[in-house]
């Protein structure tokens, strides 16, 4: 069996955590998940395109939101729990005041026809960041039928049917797992 070693982690302070999150935060408007993976993928290279995806995976299993999930774990990787705290305080700080005043604007001016249409430019830019980034985080995936097979069915039974998200992940993850594990990793020789 062929052995893997663990490269080591390069030094991330707790400051550069609370730098890079909050660069995500300011940055993502209409949605943190595209620059999030542009910002720990290719510009910091603290994960590799598959570790995002896992780490968004597991961010998206457990509850509250999925990007603070990965703050948390891409914190507590560099800097345990401090980097966690720093990691997630970047990620809120300056959403929360702009949403305090984003709120107040929106309550004064929310009916006018402008301030309607520029919620809809917003909304159809969003969509397409989502769409990029899916691809994006498609591509670092494994190419095996019981994956893609399970991609189709999780979009057919939430995407066309609307069934709810979380039934679905509960009767999927386990599937999920269960082929995963018959799966032999690449670069690894079974006995």
């Amino acid at each position: 069996m062929q052995e893997t070693t663990l490269q080591p982690l390069p030094p991330v302070g707790t400051r550069n955590l609370f730098m890079a999150f909050l660069r995500i935060a300011v940055a993502g408007v209409g949605g943190v998940l595209p620059h999030a993976q542009h910002q720990l993928v290719e510009r910091e290279r603290w994960l590799t395109q598959r570790e995002f995806a896992d780490y968004l995976s597991a961010g998206q299993l457990l509850p509250g939101p999925n990007i603070v999930n990965v703050a948390i774990m891409v914190g507590a990787r560099y800097q345990g729990l401090g980097g966690s705290l720093a990691a997630v305080a970047g990620l809120m700080v300056v959403p929360f005041f702009f949403v305090i005043a984003l709120a107040a604007f929106y309550r004064s001016f929310g009916e006018e026809p402008y301030v309607r249409q520029v919620f809809h430019g917003i909304s159809a830019g969003a969509a397409g960041l989502m769409i990029a980034t899916g691809v994006k985080l498609a591509r670092a995936q494994p190419r095996q039928a019981w994956a893609l097979g399970l991609v189709a069915t999780a979009f057919g039974l939430v995407g066309l049917a609307r069934l709810p998200l979380i039934p679905v992940l509960l009767a999927l993850a386990p599937i999920a797992l269960w082929l995963a594990s018959r799966t032999p990793a690449k670069g690894k020789q079974t006995p």
